[in-house]
């Protein structure tokens, strides 16, 4: 979802809290949503998703839970990658986010959203 980096901070991971979005020629949710309505044919939708808020936090629990596994498995040794223990801050962060946009309600989602 383009709502869910605008979230996210742009200090300890590369979020786009704060950044100019239009001038960085990143799309808004309507434009991701007319684009992939227009190439999969679909038939023309706004904001197909009820409750939107409700989805957007549980996208950001699915991270946070995400990033809890691969902070897991650095600690025991095992991970993929050696930046993995770094995923530790993603966890709280995500849950925190996600947090404030059930508690927020639609308040919580990004005007250009």
């Amino acid at each position: 979802c383009p709502c869910g980096p605008r979230l996210i901070p742009n200090s300890a991971v590369q979020g786009l809290k704060g950044v100019d979005c239009k001038k960085k020629g990143i799309l808004t949710e309507t434009q991701v949503l007319r684009a992939y309505v227009n190439n999969a044919k679909a038939p023309a939708i706004d904001r197909p998703i009820a409750h939107f808020e409700y989805h957007l936090a549980l996208a950001f629990f699915r991270m946070a839970a995400i990033a809890q596994g691969v902070y897991k498995r650095s600690k025991l040794g095992n991970a993929s990658s050696s930046k993995a223990s770094m995923f530790g801050m993603f966890v709280e962060m995500c849950a925190g986010i996600g947090n404030m946009v059930l508690k927020s309600g639609e308040q919580a989602v990004p005007r250009e959203c």
